[in-house]
């Protein structure tokens, strides 16, 4: 029995040494938070990280994933959509729908975005997302959570000023 307390020890140290050498990240930092105001990040994702093309406005909603504090870093999975006005309603324009890394600034203070990182559409996508995100947020990406785009599509429209149009 003593042996198998101590190579469970023994394991359980091993991994937490190589999951942290693999992702830059420890079990300790995966409960910690990096704190950013929520106005800040929403005005930031709708200004910065997609421009509207059709003349509307960008909207959004988002799901914070995780925080690390060794990187100062959210994880976020965006929702952003533009919107226009044609007669009564509202038409869907340019969107994207995506995972996120927010690089935050803490240097004066005050958490600040000072720039983000999306990873690269096709063949890149599985390794980017690898690289950007630490492991227990990567692994979870991997299937592109369509439950979370429709429910986060679902949130926006229902805070919009007009009704949207069905059609696309």
């Amino acid at each position: 029995m003593k042996k198998l307390i101590i190579t469970t020890f023994c394991t359980w140290i091993l991994s937490a040494l190589l999951y942290a050498a693999l992702t830059d990240e420890s079990f300790v930092t995966l409960t910690q938070s990096v704190d950013v105001n929520q106005n800040v990040l929403e005005r930031y994702l709708t200004t910065q990280v997609m421009s509207p093309h059709f003349g509307g406005d960008v909207y959004a909603s988002y799901q914070i994933l995780g925080t690390s504090t060794t990187r100062q870093e959210v994880y976020v999975w965006v929702l952003l959509q533009e919107y226009y006005p044609n007669h009564q309603q509202l038409e869907r324009g340019t969107g994207i729908s995506a995972p996120i890394v927010l690089h935050i600034d803490h240097s004066s203070g005050v958490s600040r975005i000072v720039n983000h990182t999306l990873p690269r559409d096709g063949s890149y996508y599985p390794s980017d997302l690898h690289t950007l995100f630490p492991l227990h947020i990567s692994i979870g990406l991997m299937s592109h959570p369509t439950g979370l785009t429709n429910r986060l599509q679902r949130q926006l429209e229902s805070e919009l000023p007009l009704p949207v149009s069905n059609t696309y």
